[in-house]
C-alpha cells in the first residue's frame, strides 16, 4: 500500500520499495534559486571538467546556466532568444550544444555563440539530443522525427519528451497524458501500451518527463512529481508546495 512520509521540504507517498529505490534515506528538498521570474525546462549536462544545470526564464527570453551546484548563476553565461520567438523548450543536441525552440524555429546554439537553424516552424516539446520534436502543425499536435516523419498525432499538445534507457521507447507528455510508443531508428509507430494513454494527468502549462536508467518515468503533475514503473503502474509521488513546471535527472543523483 501507498502511505505518505514527509521528509524536509517535500511529502513522499511510496511504498518500502520505492523509499528504499528512489528516495534517499535522510533526503531534503532545498531552494537551488529564486528571485526569477517563472521557471521551466531543466537540463543537465554532465561534462568531464564539470556539471552544470540549464534553465529557461520565459519571460525574461532567457536561458540560465548553474554549475556543479554552487548555488551561483552565471548571469555572463546567459543566453538570450531573439531569432526564435518566445521561449517554449530547451535541450541538448550533440556535442551538447544548446538547442531552444520557440514559436518560430527550433535553434542551436555553439558555446561561442554560433546559431544555426534545426528546424522550421514551432516546437513546444524535444527530445534529449534533439532527434524528435513535438508541436501543432496544421492544427494537428504531432510528435515529428527531425527528418519529417511525423509518427504521433495526438489530442493534446504535447509538453516534453523522453527516451526510455534503451532507446526503444519514447514517451510522451501531453497536456493530458503522457503516452509510450515503441520505437526502431526513427520510427516510432507502434502504441506500446495498446492504445490506452500510459498514465492520465492533466498540466495546463509547461511540464517535465524523464526516465532514469532504471527504466522508471518521472513526470510532473500539478502539486509534485509522478513515479511510474516501466508498464505504467504508479510507485509513488514527490509533493512540493509549488506546481512544477519541469524536472531533470542527473548524474549527481539529484531530482531537478
Amino acid at each position: 500500500a501507498l502511505a505518505p512520509k514527509a521528509l524536509e521540504g517535500f511529502a513522499v507517498t511510496g511504498d518500502a520499495k520505492f523509499y528504499r529505490d528512489v528516495v534517499a534515506r535522510h533526503a531534503k528538498a532545498r531552494v537551488l534559486v529564486d528571485g526569477l521570474g517563472p521557471l521551466s525546462s531543466p537540463v543537465w549536462r554532465a561534462h568531464d571538467d564539470a556539471n552544470d544545470l540549464l534553465f529557461a526564464e520565459a519571460s525574461a527570453q532567457r536561458v540560465w546556466r548553474h554549475e556543479d551546484g554552487t548555488g551561483l548563476v552565471r548571469v555572463g553565461a546567459s543566453v538570450f532568444l531573439d531569432a526564435t520567438g518566445p521561449l517554449a523548450c530547451v535541450a541538448t543536441a550533440e556535442l551538447d550544444a544548446l538547442v531552444l525552440c520557440g514559436d518560430q524555429n527550433v535553434v542551436t546554439v555553439a558555446d561561442d555563440g554560433t546559431r544555426e537553424t534545426l528546424w522550421a516552424g514551432a516546437a513546444t516539446a524535444i527530445s534529449r539530443g534533439a532527434t524528435h520534436l513535438g508541436g501543432e502543425r496544421n492544427g494537428t499536435f504531432v510528435v515529428k522525427h527531425r527528418n519529417g516523419t511525423v509518427f504521433a498525432a495526438l489530442a493534446a499538445l504535447p509538453l516534453a519528451l523522453a527516451f526510455a534507457p534503451d532507446a526503444k521507447t519514447l514517451y510522451v507528455r501531453s497536456s493530458a497524458a503522457v503516452y509510450a510508443r515503441a520505437c526502431e531508428g526513427a520510427t516510432c509507430n507502434a502504441p506500446r501500451f495498446s492504445t490506452r494513454a500510459f498514465y492520465e494527468g492533466a498540466s495546463e502549462g509547461p511540464a517535465g518527463l524523464a526516465v532514469d536508467g532504471a527504466g522508471r518515468v518521472y513526470t510532473t503533475t500539478d502539486n509534485g512529481v509522478a513515479v511510474l514503473a516501466p508498464d505504467g503502474a504508479l510507485l509513488g509521488t514527490l509533493e512540493v508546495d509549488d506546481a512544477p513546471t519541469g524536472l531533470a535527472l542527473a548524474t549527481d543523483a539529484h531530482l531537478y
